[in-house]
């Protein structure tokens, strides 16, 4: 019995031989895009969290590296705990040399050019933080003993210090870039480094418009080309979030990303009937392979109507597949134990509400009335709600399960 999916696979010779979504045509389109750029670019490939960004830029990624490109790939939401990120970026590129050169003379010679790299990038971190007012510390708290004379001399100190922050900073940049155009020159050949920055929608705000600050400043490197994927809407929250409401983030990322792409929609019914096949479900339905198609019908319509990502699709079908095994498949209520399912999910409350024992089934009822729209199966919906009301009244299904 499986209970949870192992760890996706993508095979090196056949990136694309477990895509579940037909996404591979994608992955051609955005290569033959990176083959003709010759010049710095920012894709950010834009999906909502849980509809499988990630697993797509790891199936890419092997596809370009079977292409011929260099790649290098970021998660951030993996680095989230660090307290710099650009630090803990920079530390990710030089854990993967060893991956994309594995010609040991060059892998050296690349190493020693990152060790430059990686020196001139902590005084770029460190400078790159706004300065921050030092007035607590300046002697200046006493605001009844101020006099003019120490207000102008105070702001003439703060201005000057400004000033060579700034020029530190600037150098600090320069130096970076410098060193790191000789890296990319050294690894990317004919072809431009791809750098792939994930996750960067899952991360704490803060994190996530630090690192978006830093790398900034690198999306002028020629042979450089950085991938970002992202929720674009999460992204604006992050920047409201730091520079306030009144902040135009969408204009904000318009600076410095070049191109939008949209992961295209999946097919009708394929996810569903490709994780039925991943979790063993179909073997339950050997002999009841109505049943099998009905239960399907009952999924795609409630992942549809309650607009559910991939993950907690996924996550659905892994709790289907644990209830299917202790029910029988062939029993008229099997299509209410799929919407309760999806109702845990959907409304924890009411679903709570409905497994009590005052039952509630009419505010149940009510729900999915509002939820429904006029695409959907009426006859399939008429069903459940007589499911519904028939569980009520002859306590078809044991309240204190738990889905």
């Amino acid at each position: 019995m499986k209970i949870k999916l192992p760890e996706f696979e993508i095979p090196e010779d056949r990136p694309f031989a477990n895509d579940l979504l037909h996404r591979e045509e994608s992955a051609i389109i955005l290569t033959q895009l990176m083959s003709t750029i010759e010049q710095p670019f920012v894709l950010a490939i834009d999906s909502s969290w849980g509809t499988g960004k990630t697993v797509f830029l790891k199936m890419w990624k092997q596809y370009l590296k079977n292409s011929g490109f260099r790649v290098l790939y970021f998660n951030a939401w993996v680095a989230d705990f660090a307290e710099d990120p650009f630090i803990a970026l920079v530390g990710e590129i030089e854990s993967q040399i060893d991956e994309i050169e594995s010609n040991i003379e060059q892998r050296g010679k690349i190493k020693a050019i990152f060790s430059d790299v990686k020196s001139k990038a902590l005084p770029y971190a460190k400078n790159a933080f706004p300065l921050l007012v030092k007035i607590a510390t300046s002697g200046l708290m006493d605001f009844s003993n101020i006099k003019r004379e120490d207000i102008d001399k105070f702001a003439e100190n703060l201005t000057r210090e400004k000033i060579e922050e700034y020029e530190k900073t600037k150098n600090s940049i320069n130096k970076f870039k410098d060193n790191l155009l000789e890296f990319v020159k050294e690894l990317s050949g004919e072809k431009p480094v791809i750098f792939f920055i994930d996750e960067l929608d899952r991360c704490r705000p803060n994190f996530t418009v630090s690192l978006l600050e830093k790398i900034k400043h690198l999306f002028d490197i020629p042979g450089l080309i950085f991938v970002l994927a992202i929720d674009k809407e999460q992204i604006i929250h992050s920047v409201r979030c730091l520079y306030g409401a009144e902040m135009n983030s969408d204009g904000y990322l318009r600076r410095f990303i070049d191109l939008d792409y949209q992961l295209p929609g999946i097919p009708e019914g394929v996810y569903v009937r490709a994780l039925f096949s991943k979790y063993d479900i179909d073997k339950l339905f050997e002999h009841a392979k109505g049943n099998r198609e009905y239960v399907i019908a009952c999924l795609e319509c409630f992942f549809d109507m309650f607009d559910f990502t991939l993950r907690q699709q996924e996550q659905i079908i892994s709790r289907l597949s644990i209830v299917i095994r202790l029910i029988d498949v062939r029993a008229k209520y099997v299509g209410l134990m799929c919407f309760l399912i999806s109702l845990k999910s959907a409304n924890n409350d009411l679903y709570r509400k409905f497994i009590s024992s005052e039952g509630n089934y009419p505010e149940v009822l009510d729900f999915l009335d509002d939820k429904s729209r006029k695409h959907h199966d009426k006859v399939l919906l008429g069903d459940i709600c007589a499911q519904i009301i028939l569980s009520n009244c002859l306590n078809d299904v044991d309240r204190e399960t738990s889905f």
